[in-house]
């Protein structure tokens, strides 16, 4: 597998009119991992025809003066003839509601005033990274789909979630699912799962060579329920031997090979870190709602940005739901953390204890809690987005949920 074919490379040209605009541009997207920019100063008196590309680039940022009609007519147009190939944003100082509105129908992706909010500008270019990212691995035909499950916090149970949904997808949806347990030095999914492997992800990733199908199913430790987990070591092993391009390459052979690759995190944050989040659809970011949980988890949403990782990836679970410790309510944690949407999962701590007493797993201790049925719940809505993703519906989508028209 060649190393270099897997890395996303997203092109940008910026054509500005101001120094002030290109430095604090250059300032923001240089920090996008992924980004090859390229910014070229083209004056207030030239139309933006008269600019040539040598090379059609994935993104090209303009920076516009005010309302002059000749360059909204030139963006028009260069959206009508490359709107399909490329991705347009514009920058710019004093236009009215009308102009933005007349830019967005154009097909213009977003519309920044001056002065600039970079944070804005990284999210939008760090969505169309992911979205070419995600063409890619259609393109290569990868069979199945990444999740990675992270907390906020430590502490704040992704991983029992992470084998607790793994366990439902394969249980409930017959589908092939590896669950991998990235957390290197203290990962417990093995545990959960009552198994002691013989291998563990350190064999892998030791030895990328010879990573392929075969191999990566040797090391996998089989559950009675046919779930198969690379475990981890758990035995504080360091993290010097772990390279991103042996971490990528683990996980491109599980996603084609396995319909689901549900990944328990370390919160760790390093190179091979940032590249399995980086192709995580979607990145589970597990919170619990108390104030410093939700503190860390709104640092993380305006980070991992800048690592390529898109802000609609994101997508936040409330574990312990409603439970009384805490103090924030769901609506103040979507207000806070900007999210429309949040997962929640009920608390249950008798439950979660007698599972972890019996080495079951809470979905199998207490089929009827609401625990119990919001990680069902949360595992449908996983295994149906994934499918729905996909653009051949009629194989496994249909069987798993009818939809036959």
């Amino acid at each position: 597998m060649d190393l270099n074919s897997m890395r996303t490379i997203l092109k940008v040209v910026a054509l500005l009119i101001h120094e002030e605009t290109r430095k604090q541009i250059e300032a923001a997207l240089s920090r996008i991992e992924g980004i090859n920019i390229s910014l070229r100063m083209v004056g207030d008196d030239r139309s933006l025809s008269e600019v040539g590309l040598k090379e059609l680039p994935d993104v090209v940022m303009f920076e516009v003066n005010g309302h002059r009609e000749k360059d909204i007519a030139d963006i028009e147009n260069i959206l009508k003839e490359h709107g399909d190939r490329i991705s347009v944003f514009v920058t710019t100082k004093g236009s009215d509601v009308d102009t933005t509105r007349r830019l967005m129908r154009a097909g213009v992706k977003d519309v920044y005033p001056q002065p600039l909010q970079v944070q804005e500008m990284v999210i939008g270019v760090s969505k169309v990274l992911a979205d070419k990212r995600a063409m890619q691995r259609s393109a290569q035909g990868k069979r199945g789909g990444l999740t990675a499950f992270m907390n906020a916090k430590g502490g704040s149970g992704a991983t029992t979630l992470a084998v607790n949904v793994a366990y439902l997808l394969r249980r409930n949806y017959d589908a092939s699912v590896a669950l991998i347990d990235m957390d290197i030095q203290f990962g417990s999914a093995a545990t959960l799962l009552d198994l002691k492997p013989r291998s563990n992800v350190m064999d892998a990733l030791l030895e990328p060579d010879r990573l392929d199908p075969i191999f990566l199913r040797a090391l996998m430790t089989h559950h009675s329920s046919g779930l198969e987990i690379l475990a981890s070591p758990g035995d504080l092993s360091s993290y010097d031997g772990i390279s991103e391009q042996a971490v990528t390459q683990l996980m491109h052979v599980a996603v084609e090979n396995y319909d689901f690759v549900i990944v328990d995190m370390p919160r760790v944050f390093m190179p091979w870190t940032y590249a399995i989040l980086a192709l995580a659809e979607p990145v589970m970011l597990v919170v619990q709602n108390d104030i410093p949980t939700i503190h860390d988890a709104r640092l993380l949403i305006e980070h991992l940005p800048l690592k390529g990782i898109a802000i609609d990836a994101i997508e936040i679970v409330n574990n312990r739901a409603m439970s009384k410790m805490h103090s924030v309510s769901i609506d103040s944690l979507k207000e806070v953390l900007h999210k429309k949407r949040v997962h929640r999962v009920r608390n249950d701590y008798e439950a979660a204890a007698d599972a972890q007493d019996q080495g079951l797993l809470v979905v199998e201790i207490d089929k009827r809690s609401d625990m119990t049925r919001d990680i069902e719940s949360f595992a449908e809505n996983l295994a149906k987005s994934h499918f729905d993703r996909k653009e051949d519906k009629s194989g496994l989508f249909k069987k798993l949920f009818g939809h036959a028209n």
